[in-house]
């Protein structure tokens, strides 16, 4: 798991001023010593992308994008790095409308209720 995707925290609180210590030796790991996924499930919900030149990113873990709508964009989703879910059930676009641009996946991807227009490259 790369260092940059959400990871539950052991022993971070609000009382602790949620603050991650990161010079604790398992701060950035991606699994627990037992070998759970550490991942964090966060989504994306209810976003608009029209006109962009980029839309995404590259490392992308436990990131699911929700009810998104892209369209007249150079790129409408670039996603260059993922994992499956820790929850081991969500999916990565989910009741999402796509519309005259490039979708670039660059790796396996679950989708669910994806409504692309014809002219989706």
């Amino acid at each position: 798991m790369l260092e940059g995707f959400p990871k539950y925290q052991n022993a971070v609180t609000v009382a602790d001023d949620g603050l991650i210590d990161v010079n604790s030796a398992n701060c950035w790991k991606g699994f627990s010593v037992t070998g759970q996924d550490k991942g964090f499930s966060t989504i994306v919900s209810d976003n608009v992308d029209y006109e962009n030149v980029f839309v995404g990113g590259y490392d992308y873990g436990d990131i699911q994008y929700r009810n998104h709508a892209s369209f007249d964009c150079n790129n409408l989703l670039y996603w260059k790095t993922t994992k499956a879910f820790a929850d081991g059930c969500s999916t990565h676009i989910e009741s999402s409308f796509y519309e005259n641009g490039n979708m670039v996946l660059f790796v396996l991807f679950l989708l669910y209720n994806l409504i692309p227009a014809t002219d989706l490259i």
